[in-house]
């Protein structure tokens, strides 16, 4: 019928009475169902194949569109694997990011603080929300918060750089506190004009009767008690 069967052979020679080689001996086994099972199971094996490094590649271009810093780091201290965004964010090369050990990027204010949370990771202590600063090619500080988690000899991370948060945090803080500051000011100022118009009501009652001993000597007194609690309060200022 025109089919093609594919065919497995198995045989050996048979010598002549002269030892030469006479017929063929052997067996002709019909393969055609296994060699469409494995022509089968080769395309799903090439299919699976292509999808996972479709994926690879998506995974590659995410990772190289991220804002977010994606490391691979070991417990030595060294980078294993970076993606672009250190690149973009902290202007280092990934070149010059793998040859130098990790603390050469951490400021030295932090580096306390990351031993302690990298100690975490190699104890299987998942890290999430840690802050510290990492040290820019042009001597810039960069905040970034980190999540990290620990597998085998390495940890994974990820950074979100979150300096102009930071920032804002700082200038609302300052904010806060100019605006109490303001209000103290406001209560002292007000304090300290009620003292005076005292002071001023003594010395002008003073001034209109300065004949009058025993009143002028009243008044003064009162002007005394006024400019005492006046110096406390100015004691008090000092002291905040």
């Amino acid at each position: 019928d025109g089919a093609t069967r594919w065919i497995r052979s198995h045989g050996t020679f048979v010598s002549g009475a002269d030892g030469r080689p006479a017929r063929i001996l052997g067996i002709e086994l019909d393969v055609t169902a296994e060699r469409q099972e494995a022509d089968v199971l080769r395309a799903r094996a090439e299919a699976l194949a292509d999808e996972v490094e479709e994926r690879r590649r998506e995974q590659e271009r995410i990772l190289d569109l991220s804002q977010d810093l994606f490391a691979v780091a070991d417990f030595e201290g060294w980078l294993k694997s970076v993606n672009p965004a250190w690149t973009r964010l902290l202007g280092w090369t990934e070149e010059e990011l793998l040859g130098r050990p990790l603390h050469a990027i951490i400021h030295p204010d932090d580096l306390a603080r990351a031993a302690v949370a990298i100690a975490g990771l190699r104890s299987s202590v998942a890290l999430r929300g840690f802050q510290d600063r990492l040290i820019a090619k042009d001597g810039r500080a960069v905040w970034i918060d980190w999540a990290a988690v620990a597998e085998g000899d390495r940890f994974y991370a990820v950074g979100r750089d979150v300096t102009h948060e930071r920032e804002r945090e700082e200038i609302l803080r300052q904010t806060q506190k100019m605006d109490a500051l303001g209000q103290l000011t406001g209560g002292i100022a007000h304090d300290f004009n009620n003292l005076l118009q005292a002071v001023q009501g003594s010395l002008a009652l003073i001034a209109r009767r300065p004949e009058d001993v025993g009143r002028v000597r009243l008044l003064a007194e009162e002007g005394m008690q006024v400019a005492r609690r006046g110096a406390s309060l100015t004691g008090q200022l000092l002291a905040f």
